[in-house]
């Protein structure tokens, strides 16, 4: 992901599935009672559904591989080890 980010059919997946999850959220009462939250503490309204859209068909191989670089280094990434219960 970092060297060459993802493949542009993997991106076009990953956009139909955050596309249609956020259809299938919108239905739901968590969703909502969580976006109004939101929406209070960060003055911003993250409930519009052309704006929603607009950012995630704007994103590219490109970008992804960028923010990859960004955050998925070594230095912040942490290696949790689950252990079977005994």
């Amino acid at each position: 992901m970092i060297k060459n980010g993802p493949s542009e059919d993997n991106l076009g997946k990953a956009k139909e599935f955050f596309l249609k999850s956020r259809e299938n959220n919108l239905k739901e009462n968590r969703f909502w009672s969580s976006s109004i939250v939101f929406n209070l503490q960060n003055n911003e309204n993250i409930l519009d559904q052309a704006k929603y859209e607009s950012i995630i068909k704007s994103m590219t191989v490109e970008k992804v591989k960028n923010a990859a670089n960004k955050f998925l280094t070594q230095r912040n990434t942490v290696e949790i080890i689950l252990q079977p219960a005994k």
